[in-house]
């Protein structure tokens, strides 16, 4: 028997380019993929201040969880990628 993998996408976040869900869920996981700071209407934050990209960021992590079975109050793990911790502090 096998449990099938369900993609996960989101209307409040751009859609993702090429054959990749905004994440994936599979029994009680859901993997969301690498986010970047693209606002719902396309715009990038990349020329904005870093705190702003971060947090335009994890609002599309909060917005593709929110289309997902998961809770607010479920356990999450986040593996990132930072390269100015001492900016990441300040958040």
């Amino acid at each position: 028997m096998t449990d099938p993998i369900e993609r996960i996408t989101s209307t409040a976040v751009p859609a993702p380019a090429g054959h990749y869900s905004h994440a994936t869920a599979w029994r009680d996981l859901i993997f969301v993929s690498g986010q970047l700071g693209p606002r719902s209407d396309g715009a990038h934050t990349s020329a904005e201040p870093f705190e702003v990209q971060v947090r335009q960021a994890l609002a599309n992590v909060f917005a593709i969880l929110a289309g997902s079975r998961m809770r607010t109050r479920s356990r999450a793990a986040d593996d990132s990628l930072h390269r100015r911790r001492r900016e990441l502090a300040r958040l």
